[in-house]
């Protein structure tokens, strides 16, 4: 099963995505999460974050274009536990207000 992975249009070049915890047991053995970002399937880029850490930003994207995000737990040894994806659109040029795209 996947697990639940939201990502939100801040302003024309940034995303913010989030996640949900994992169960106690899991938490045990992972050591960060993967934070990839893909445009149009082409990976973009990777970011690694810390165990205990729900939340990044994405910044400097292209204005105005759908990105996937996809959150993976990390497990000590390299290996990922579970993947959740969600979609999101950079703003156009001059918004600025928090507006939701395609979660799930």
């Amino acid at each position: 099963p996947g697990f639940a992975v939201t990502a939100t249009g801040l302003s024309y070049d940034t995303i913010e995505v989030t996640w949900q915890p994992l169960d106690p047991e899991l938490a045990d053995i992972t050591s960060g999460y993967s934070v990839e970002w893909y445009f149009q399937a082409i990976p973009v880029s990777t970011y690694m974050t810390s165990i205990g850490v729900f939340l990044h930003h994405i910044p400097d994207l292209d204005p105005y274009t759908n990105y996937t995000i996809r959150v993976s737990p990390v497990t000590k040894d390299g290996l990922e536990i579970v993947t959740g994806s969600a979609k999101a659109r950079t703003l156009a040029p001059g918004m600025w207000e928090t507006t939701y795209f395609f979660s799930s």
